[in-house]
């Protein structure tokens, strides 16, 4: 995907909730309807430790927090 894809997914997605916290916990597709089977991603998780990196970029850029969970851990609020 190229880096202009990625940046207006994220502006689709993160930008279009307003979010002020990002926990990236399951990649499936958000544009697909739950009423149908569930579908992967875009290629945006193909290399998932490079658009992890670039998610966190993309938010602090415009000031949202994040929170990338470590496998097997879990967190309270």
């Amino acid at each position: 995907m190229k880096p202009e894809e990625k940046e207006a997914y994220f502006d689709q997605t993160i930008g279009q909730t307003q979010a002020s916290l990002v926990i990236p916990i399951h990649w499936d597709n958000f544009f697909v309807s739950l009423a149908k089977p569930t579908k992967a991603m875009p290629q945006l998780a193909e290399h998932t430790d490079q658009v992890l990196f670039e998610l966190v970029q993309y938010c602090e850029k415009h000031g949202i927090n994040t929170l990338v969970q470590l496998p097997r851990t879990s967190f309270d609020f």
